[in-house]
């Protein structure tokens, strides 16, 4: 496979705000929710970045953080117009990209050597800083793991190359950082296992990994070897719907626990009505899920699977709610979700009652990651 070129807007949400405000070009801006409504930092410029201001981040931390952060609430239809101008310019180079959000994207230059397509890149890079005013970072690699690592390797405004013959070299030396599901709490885990590296987690092999990590293992000794045969450019069909609502004060009784979880299954059941109709896809229900995040920000995520009777959506998340509290009691929840999985032709696995799926920092896809990249 490949070339694969991978483009990522940097920071895209405050640089469409900065084109209007360039007095605030030097200063830490980040664009998000105000903290007084219990906001999360959606995009955070470079200064801001150096005082530890980043994505997902709580506002009101963001700003203890960096007393001076200059906080500007959103606007979408500013950012999907920029985003529209973006794609038209990438379809001028070719007809097959895969859109990731509205700041990154796959183009598929395989019918290209990777010096054709490293020029397009170049020029890609060009046309949207004149045309737009914004910068972009691009990535060329063999495949789309490879190609989004390429792209993160030289930000901001930068430009990396993933010769396939390149490849093992590369990836000897690659921190474990930076391969997909790894965050702090992964990245810890597999140091005290002695993998600091891409490298390591090769030659510590698949059984070991296995043994430590579960299937998620198996996805790390593949990347790890620079394997990602996945087709992002196919699309697939929704795995998942879910919805989520973080609340101005935590809630701290069972009652108060059982009143918004039921508001919001009666929320994420209109939207998956609305998502039927629209999307014309009747799958049945696999499972569903609720997803808790405290007051520390730590957060956890219960599943059950759908008995026959799907009138009992609503019992079955009261249920899984009540469970819990008997397992994190007293505890106060910032958020709370509730979401569904769609029952998925080529997964066969079954998913067990009241299944902790935070056990490891990985997102709750990460069997479907698995599967992609093995096929």
């Amino acid at each position: 496979m490949g070339p694969i070129l991978h483009v990522d807007m940097d920071c895209f949400f405050v640089a469409c705000e900065l084109l209007e405000r360039p007095d605030l070009v030097n200063k830490p801006v980040a664009v998000g929710g105000r903290p007084e409504e219990r906001g999360v930092i959606s995009t955070a410029n470079y200064v801001a970045r150096r005082f530890g201001v980043k994505s997902a981040l709580s506002s009101k931390i963001a700003l203890q953080r960096c007393p001076a952060l200059v906080l500007l609430n959103h606007n979408f239809s500013k950012y999907e117009s920029k985003a529209h101008h973006i794609h038209e310019i990438f379809a001028r180079h070719t007809d097959r990209l895969a859109s990731v959000g509205l700041d990154e994207a796959y183009l598929d230059l395989s019918d290209k050597t990777f010096d054709e397509a490293a020029a397009i890149a170049r020029t890609i890079k060009q046309e949207i800083l004149q045309e737009t005013r914004l910068v972009a970072s691009c990535g060329l690699g063999p495949n789309p793991f490879l190609a989004k690592v390429a792209s993160d390797w030289k930000k901001p405004n930068g430009f990396f190359v993933i010769y396939p013959e390149d490849v093992g070299m590369f990836l000897e030396q690659l921190p474990v950082r930076a391969l997909p599901g790894v965050g702090e709490v992964t990245e810890s885990r597999l140091h005290s296992l002695g993998a600091k590296t891409t490298g390591d987690l090769r030659r510590m092999g698949e059984q070991k990994l296995v043994h430590h990590l579960g299937s998620y293992g198996e996805v790390l000794f593949l990347l790890s070897q620079g394997i990602d045969s996945r087709d992002v450019f196919t699309e697939t069909a929704r795995r998942s719907l879910s919805i989520e609502h973080t609340y101005i004060q935590d809630l701290k009784t069972l009652q108060e626990w059982r009143t918004a979880m039921a508001d919001l299954v009666q929320d994420w059941k209109e939207r998956l009505s609305d998502y039927r109709q629209e999307s014309e896809d009747d799958r049945a229900l696999k499972n569903v899920f609720i997803k808790l995040k405290f007051s520390d920000f730590k957060s956890h995520t219960l599943a059950s699977q759908i008995p026959s009777n799907i009138c009992e959506l609503e019992n079955i998340f009261a249920k899984l709610i009540d469970d819990a509290f008997c397992k994190w009691p007293n505890r106060p929840v910032r958020l709370l979700g509730a979401g569904g999985h769609f029952v998925d032709e080529e997964d066969d696995s079954e998913c067990s009652n009241d299944v902790d799926y935070e056990q490891l920092e990985l997102p709750l896809n990460f069997m479907s990651l698995k599967q992609k990249l093995i096929a």
